[in-house]
């Protein structure tokens, strides 16, 4: 009698600990599958605003001509050259379907907000702009400082989603 009570209470206490183990391995997984989640958006979100500031885009006369052609596109780029900003890139930019723009920016589900201000530290005057600021629990911004037309400006891409 002692010893079948013994041992109902040693299977007990180890399927509690077992439990226990199972309980937090999942959940430090799970933490830890929502940080490279995470993570990967920012870093993509990064990369982005640095192809835009950075490049002219590939093909590089993709802001030349008539009807647009988002087959051709492998990459938008805004800049003719360093961190020089092209005014005939960004309208062209600002002009294109918002859903075009995130499927070639390569934002997925995500939405964004695009602009290019001068004097950003005061009341910012922004030039250009693209999208519209949302209320999301999640909520990433790049900002890159390029020149367009002599002039210091910077450009700001934030990307708004949900948390799972």
């Amino acid at each position: 009698m002692v010893f079948t009570l013994d041992m109902i209470v040693s299977v007990v206490f180890f399927m509690a600990i077992v439990l226990t183990m199972l309980w937090v391995w999942t959940a430090s997984y799970m933490h830890m599958e929502q940080y490279n989640d995470l993570s990967a958006r920012s870093s993509r979100l990064d990369d982005i605003g640095t192809m835009l500031v950075t490049t002219g885009g590939s093909p590089s006369d993709w802001h030349q001509g008539g009807p647009f052609n988002a087959d051709r596109i492998l990459a938008l780029g805004l800049a003719r050259g360093g961190n020089e900003l092209d005014p005939e890139r960004l309208d062209r930019f600002v002009s294109l379907d918002y859903e075009l723009l995130r499927r070639l920016l390569g934002l997925g589900s995500e939405d964004f907000h695009f602009t290019v201000t001068r004097d950003w530290e005061g009341t910012p005057d922004i030039l250009y702009e693209k999208g519209s600021a949302k209320a999301t629990s999640e909520v990433y911004v790049v900002r890159r400082f390029a020149a367009l037309d002599g002039e210091a400006v910077e450009l700001r891409l934030a990307a708004y989603y949900d948390k799972r």
